[in-house]
């Protein structure tokens, strides 16, 4: 029986090995939402989360008319301070939010809340 030198059968299983290897995938970057301040409504009557779209629009008062005072996003916390009032087609509730660290308050349109 024929020896081969011990560096050639090295180098045939090196080499047969990276034939075989499955090339590494690089994982495609995840997109993470922006995670909504963190805060606790106290002397509220409870608290909704906006499943809006993008933001919802707070104004100052319970009119579609009235000027928009701030923006909270999607998935944030809304403290309800009143009671819901209906008016211009839409039941509203009065409350604040926040945009970032930026606290909102105002009147919010209650068709883009969740409630827990």
């Amino acid at each position: 029986m024929i020896r081969k030198p011990a560096f050639i059968v090295a180098a045939v299983a090196t080499a047969a090995a990276a034939a075989l290897a499955v090339p590494a995938v690089a994982s495609a970057a995840t997109v993470q939402p922006v995670q909504p301040l963190a805060f606790s409504c106290s002397s509220s009557l409870g608290t909704a989360h906006v499943y809006s779209a993008d933001w919802l629009k707070i104004h100052t008062q319970h009119s579609l008319s009235s000027a928009v005072v701030g923006q909270i996003p999607r998935g944030a916390a809304f403290c309800i301070l009143r009671n819901a009032v209906y008016q211009d087609g839409h039941y509203w509730q009065y409350g604040y939010g926040y945009n970032g660290s930026t606290k909102v308050t105002g009147w919010a349109v209650t068709d883009y809340f969740i409630y827990p």
